[in-house]
């Protein structure tokens, strides 16, 4: 009944309020990396070059960093292919946050995230496997009541993204490792989720992500040893604490390269950084398919801008096909009006010299 009750809460989220989500608490954002990486992918994580703009609010807890608050993030997303499979993006949160034990909400920027990746494709050109990392680098502008200090993560990440027509699937490894102040630490993080297409205009997608503390280290007195019950900057993060999310994002295809995700993400375990977290993105892809350096073959059908571009091929190939078919038959006309012609002439000119050599 609790999990039924968790779900249909979700779904309520989804509806009214609800994107990239990579799985350590991050005071740019407000909440963990496996989340903000389905956030920002809003449910489809094959790569493509897009720029987005993403509004987020997340409820946080107090165990990531011992500060409660409410934060709504304003996330431009630019993701960028340089050469075939290369792509490269940047992600820059403007935050309003507003803690519990805070006067006054503060607004600043968040930690920026960098990303690098290479998407592999099936024999079918499409998507079929990720790799790459992510950087958060330490820009945040404003404080918390209790600041957990610079921090900075390193998030290796393999996924698979099989599509079977309508229905699409992705499964990713992520290995944040996080450094603060306080000490290091060290997560595994499997997300996974699947994705239909309902209709031309309408996707759903569901997904569930997990963090699981692998190694903390912590700075006591300037000297760094393994400690297992976390470090003293954050709660209920020993070895092998476990924090399991759920996620439901809407996918509205608004016209041909410009759609709408709205995302909801809640906890189904004790151990939590968030107590729910809604999305909503508007993405622009661009490009038609091609890096910005090199060239592109065509890929599969599950880029629209490459079908598309296939098509327009296919019909250039027929209209240059048909008029070689008419030069010809002019060329084959024309010749044989020119042979009568000078044959006319020949034998007009034989009777003449006949006749003047008798």
């Amino acid at each position: 009944m609790r999990f039924r009750a968790q779900v249909a809460v979700l779904v309520i989220f989804c509806a009214f309020k609800s994107e990239e989500s990579w799985a350590h608490h991050n005071p740019g954002h407000g909440s963990t990396e496996s989340l903000q990486a389905i956030s920002s992918f809003g449910g489809d994580p094959r790569a493509r070059q897009r720029a987005t703009v993403i509004v987020e609010a997340t409820r946080s807890t107090d165990q990531p960093d011992l500060n409660v608050a409410n934060s709504y993030s304003l996330r431009p997303l630019l993701q960028l292919e340089w050469v075939e499979g290369f792509y490269s993006s940047i992600d820059l949160p403007l935050v309003v946050v507003d803690q519990a034990e805070a006067s006054r909400a503060q607004f600043g920027l968040g930690d920026i995230r960098l990303g690098l990746s290479y998407q592999g494709l099936d024999s079918r050109r499409n998507p079929f496997w990720t790799a790459g990392f992510s950087l958060n680098v330490p820009t945040r502008t404003y404080q918390f009541s209790t600041d957990p200090g610079r921090q900075w993560i390193l998030t290796p990440m393999f996924g698979l993204t099989p599509s079977f027509g309508e229905l699409s699937f992705y499964a990713l490894i992520l290995t944040p490792f996080e450094i603060r102040p306080a000490g290091s630490a060290l997560d595994i993080s499997p997300t996974v989720g699947a994705s239909l297409q309902l209709a031309q205009a309408l996707a759903v997608s569901l997904g569930s992500a997990a963090d699981i503390r692998v190694l903390n280290t912590c700075n006591i007195a300037g000297e760094r040893s393994v400690c297992q019950g976390g470090r003293p900057s954050e709660n209920e993060r020993e070895a092998g604490a476990t924090r399991v999310y759920g996620s439901l994002a809407l996918k509205f295809s608004l016209a041909k390269a410009l759609s709408l995700y709205a995302v909801g993400q809640m906890p189904f375990t004790s151990k939590k950084d968030i107590e729910w977290s809604t999305s909503l993105s508007l993405e622009w892809r661009f490009g038609n398919g091609k890096p910005l350096m090199g060239s592109s073959k065509a890929r599969g059908k599950h880029d629209g801008h490459e079908h598309v571009k296939t098509q327009h091929r296919h019909g250039e190939h027929q209209h240059a096909k048909h008029e070689h078919t008419e030069h010809k038959h002019v060329e084959h006309k024309h010749e044989p009006a020119e042979h009568s012609h000078s044959k006319h002439e020949h034998a007009e000119h034989e009777p003449a010299e006949h006749g003047y050599s008798k």
